[in-house]
C-alpha cells in the first residue's frame, strides 16, 4: 500500500499516458500505410486491455498492479464496477489476438472488426463516472483535465463521423487502394 502523494504522482504520469495514448490511436487509426495502421490498432488494444484493467480488475490482479481500488476503496462495492458486455469482448479479444500467441486469433477481416470510438468512448466515460469519488489528493488535477479534453475530443468526432470505422473496414479500404 503505498501513500497519496505516489498514487498522486502515478495518475500524472501513467494512468494520463494511458488515456492519451488511447485517444491519439482512435485519431490516428485510419493510417493507408498497413504496417502503421497495424501498430496503431496495437497500440490502441494494449492501452484499451490496461485502461479496462485498472477500471475492472479481475481475479488475476497482481500485488503489485494498481488499479481503481487503491484510489477508491469501495469501488467494488458499488455500481460503477460493472464491466459492460462489449468491453468484457475486446478485453478478452485483446488478450487472445494481441498479447499473446494463441489459436484464437482472426484470420477473416469481418472477424477482425474493433468499433475504436465506440470502445474509447464507452470505456473513458464509465472512468469521468468514477472521477468524482476520487479525492483530489491521490488523483492530479492534470489527468482530470485530460479526461474531460479526451472525452469532449472522442464525442466531437462521433458528430463528424458518426459510423464508426472497424479494422475490417479500415483494411479492407487499405488493400483496394494498393
Amino acid at each position: 500500500m503505498h501513500n497519496d502523494k505516489f498514487y498522486l504522482n502515478y495518475s500524472e504520469e501513467h494512468v494520463w499516458y494511458e488515456v492519451i495514448m488511447l485517444r491519439e490511436t482512435v485519431l490516428n487509426i485510419t493510417q493507408s500505410e498497413i504496417w502503421l495502421h497495424n501498430a496503431i490498432h496495437e497500440s490502441f488494444c494494449i492501452h484499451l486491455r490496461n485502461l479496462t484493467e485498472f477500471l475492472f480488475p479481475g481475479q488475476n490482479k497482481k500485488v503489485d498492479d494498481v488499479t481503481i481500488i487503491e484510489y477508491f476503496p469501495q469501488y467494488r462495492a458499488s455500481q460503477l464496477c460493472v464491466i459492460s458486455t462489449q468491453l468484457k469482448k475486446f478485453r478478452l479479444k485483446a488478450n487472445k489476438e494481441i498479447a499473446h500467441l494463441t489459436d484464437k486469433r482472426k484470420f477473416e477481416l469481418k472477424e477482425k472488426d474493433w468499433p475504436y470510438l465506440e470502445l474509447a468512448s464507452e470505456l473513458l466515460t464509465k472512468f469521468s463516472e468514477v472521477i468524482d469519488q476520487i479525492p483530489p489528493e491521490k488523483m492530479s488535477n492534470k489527468f482530470r483535465i485530460i479526461l474531460a479534453e479526451s472525452l469532449d475530443t472522442l464525442n466531437s468526432l462521433r458528430v463528424i463521423c458518426p459510423v464508426s470505422h472497424t479494422l475490417g473496414d479500415i483494411q479492407a479500404s487499405i488493400y483496394r487502394s494498393k
